[in-house]
């Protein structure tokens, strides 16, 4: 029997996969997933085929993959059993492999739903094998009583479509996936539009006023072409440059370019709090805006967030967003993003 270290990507564009080791035995092949998720880049750099390690890396726990490594190794996986997953227990481990925030509590919520679901049918939880067409059915059914948009329903049914695909895919359980082909039919919501009136009115909310934060993080989106929420919060004094904001996508690890523009400069002003400096009359107030803009942007800590006064915390100074967040970062993450959303 021989045995591969791989990175196993679900799409082929993907940036990322999970260590995985392929077992071939004979004419027969087995793939067992690590549920240790890397970077492409990471696992062509550190990774030593000659002895099926990885060396020391700054950006993942080489010890802890290893040692899963040496442990998978020893294991026949061909005369070994497969283990009975749960539905809920399954799921779980599914959700706790999700890094982004957005994913993990779109994952926490589909399965806080079902769990009720469950508990509903008098079960604490039940095999992955139960599952069938009917019993999607009657629970969507279910969902439909509880007055949930179809648009929330075909979104969780997107999470369970994608735990069973998971689940056959990793060859957890051999069965069909019985959320697959389910339709749900949503109808388009109309979009409201945001008229000159409005962005006037968010702008006239001042410093030390209800909602002055919430208002200034929608209108840098709103002209940072659509940046995401996650992205403000984590917004650096060091991704604001001379002519643009150079600024690292938390969800896809990308650099994004956005010029610098005379709202987008008074808006930092507005959020820093400082004095323009210079006659409002004037017919250079924006390349004097800008200038003190600068000025007062070099005397500031280039790890501090846009947003501190917001954030209230230091623990995000350190924090690049190519690595994942430690447990006390995401907590506290998921404080401000359900502070945003109440607002």
């Amino acid at each position: 029997m021989s045995a591969t270290i791989i990175l196993n990507k679900k799409h082929k564009d993907d940036d990322f996969g999970y260590v995985s080791i392929l077992f071939v035995k004979e004419k027969k092949r087995k793939t067992i997933s690590l549920k240790f998720r890397m970077l492409e880049k990471d696992f062509t750099k550190y990774y030593d085929k000659s002895f099926k390690q990885f060396r020391k890396s700054n950006t993942f726990d080489r010890d802890y993959i290893n040692n899963l490594i040496t442990e998978s190794l020893k294991k026949d996986v061909f005369s070994e059993q497969k283990t009975q997953y749960t539905f809920l227990t399954y799921f779980k481990s599914r959700r706790d492999l999700k890094k982004n925030l957005n994913t993990y509590n779109s994952y926490n919520s589909a399965y806080n739903i079902i769990e009720t679901y469950l508990k509903k049918l008098n079960k604490e939880d039940i095999k992955l094998t139960d599952f069938n067409t009917d019993m999607v059915l009657e629970f969507k059914n279910y969902l439909k009583e509880q007055e949930l948009e179809q648009s929330t329903i075909k979104a969780y049914f997107n999470v369970y479509n994608t735990i069973f695909n998971n689940a056959i895919y990793s060859d957890e359980v051999i069965m069909k996936n019985p959320f697959k082909g389910i339709k749900i039919k949503t109808t388009p919501k109309k979009k409201i539009v945001l008229e000159n009136n409005d962005i006037i009115k968010l702008l006239n909310i001042e410093p030390g006023q209800q909602y002055f934060y919430e208002s200034r993080m929608f209108l840098l989106q709103f002209f940072m072409n659509g940046s995401r929420i996650s992205d403000l919060l984590l917004l650096k004094v060091g991704e604001i440059k001379s002519n643009e904001i150079l600024y690292t996508m938390l969800k896809t690890k990308n650099e994004i370019p956005v010029a610098m523009s005379p709202e987008i400069s008074k808006i930092l002003i507005d959020i820093f709090g400082f004095n323009e400096q210079h006659n409002p009359t004037s017919k250079n107030k924006i390349i004097y805006g800008n200038y003190h803009l600068k000025t007062f942007l070099k005397r500031q800590p280039s790890n501090h967030l846009v947003f501190k006064d917001f954030v209230q915390s230091d623990i995000y100074n350190d924090y690049d967003k190519k690595n994942n967040f430690t447990t006390e970062q995401h907590k506290h993450f998921k404080v401000l993003i359900v502070s945003i959303m109440k607002d």
